[in-house]
């Protein structure tokens, strides 16, 4: 079995866990994890961090096709590089949601959020488009390593939001750079 014709040779059902796992460790990481390193780190550099980690991640990812037919070790790395891309990608999206929401005034915040969940849902519907046209051509390319020809693609896409992200990112006011803790104290009477 080679990973140009069936790469980890997951059913659909195992595609179904796999994304599972994903959820549940993306909850846990969103609940527990962010608010720590977020409050550790200023968030320009929990963004370098997680994209400088993606590319790990994305080099990595097609790799696992090789051991596919050694199902125990593939689902132990595969959970293990899910954890981590989930990790890098919660980070990656709230970081910038939260500096969107900062970098505005309060009455626009609304309208601004609106606008860039929007074109985060563009990208979302436009993304496996194109990376289903990208696999297709990878398929048809006559190499040993085409199949990482989509995460060439990635590669090349990361670099571009991390360039671009890091440039806005150092352009807004300072005070978009530290995510505040809420705190209630109650005294007692």
């Amino acid at each position: 079995m080679t990973p140009k014709e069936h790469g980890f040779g997951f059913s659909t059902d195992s595609v179904g866990i796999a994304l599972t796992i994903s959820g549940f460790m993306l909850l846990f990481f969103q609940g527990y994890c962010f608010t720590y390193l977020s409050n550790r780190f200023q968030l320009t550099t929990l963004f370098a961090i997680a994209a400088a980690q993606y590319y790990v991640l994305l080099i990595a990812f097609p790799s696992l096709s090789y051991i596919a037919t050694n199902r125990v070790l593939l689902w132990f790395l595969l959970s293990i590089h899910l954890f981590f891309r989930t990790c890098v990608g919660a980070v990656l999206f709230t970081v910038i949601f939260i500096q969107i929401a900062k970098s505005c005034p309060t009455e626009y915040r609304g309208v601004v959020n609106g606008f860039a969940q929007s074109l985060a849902a563009l990208g979302r519907t436009i993304s496996p488009l194109l990376g289903g046209w990208v696999w297709n051509v990878s398929l048809q390319i006559d190499h040993p390593l085409s199949h990482y020809l989509v995460f060439i693609l990635m590669i090349f896409l990361n670099t571009v939001m991390c360039w671009g992200g890091y440039r806005v990112a150092c352009l807004l006011p300072a005070t978009t750079n530290a995510v505040e803790v809420n705190t209630r104290h109650t005294e007692l009477s």
